[in-house]
């Protein structure tokens, strides 16, 4: 199985101030580091039947297109209250073979997608997972006063993290270092690791399905 999430704590020689970030975010997230994670569980992911002409860059590439251009109505999302107040919540970083894509929307379905097309999908049929994606979407709407509209969206550098804020309005975000995040001097650092208490409660249910 494909060690995804390892892939995205380390990254090749990387200084010693920022193996000092990758630990603490490691203990965050309650890995040592020999921990393996496998990809997510198959059967959290929607089942999709494999098409012969799939290319998992282009799948990739066109579900960010459609998150970043949609709606809560495209979504079939409650209305949020005003135009502005988020209905998602989207997290990029990178790792040494690519990036990472979580995306967070108000019913609580969360996603974890990958720049080589591996991933997985819903989620929120698990309380856990659901209610850490609608707290990172709540927690979004405080920081949305002050976000930049965003208006491209490439994807992150080497070491960076961007955040958008989905709105019926727009989008609306934020990017760093990822190590200004992890080591607390962003102002959006609780949006960063609340994203990552998403990942942290894929990886329990990961335990607990191999356990039984």
């Amino acid at each position: 199985m494909f060690s995804w999430l390892r892939k995205i704590l380390s990254r090749s020689a990387p200084p010693a101030k920022h193996r000092r970030s990758r630990r603490k975010l490691r203990e965050k997230l309650h890995l040592d580091d020999a921990h393996t994670l496998p990809i997510l569980p198959r059967q959290l992911a929607q089942p999709r039947a494999p098409q012969p002409e799939d290319d998992p860059h282009k799948t990739f590439s066109e579900m960010r297109k459609q998150v970043l251009r949609g709606t809560s109505t495209k979504f079939d999302l409650p209305a949020p209250v005003t135009a502005t107040e988020p209905w998602g919540v989207m997290m990029e970083t990178t790792f040494q073979a690519g990036s990472l894509t979580l995306i967070a929307l108000s019913d609580g379905t969360a996603s974890i997608y990958l720049s080589s097309g591996e991933g997985s999908i819903g989620g929120g049929q698990h309380e856990s997972i659901r209610n850490a994606a609608q707290r990172l979407v709540a927690l979004g709407a405080s920081f949305q006063p002050g976000a930049t509209r965003m208006r491209m969206f490439t994807l992150p550098m080497n070491g960076q993290a961007i955040f958008y804020l989905l709105t019926d309005s727009g989008v609306f975000g934020a990017k760093a270092l990822e190590d200004d995040f992890t080591e607390r001097r962003h102002p959006w650092s609780a949006l960063y690791f609340a994203a990552h208490e998403i990942i942290t409660q894929y990886h329990h249910l990961e335990k607990q399905n191999r356990n039984l």
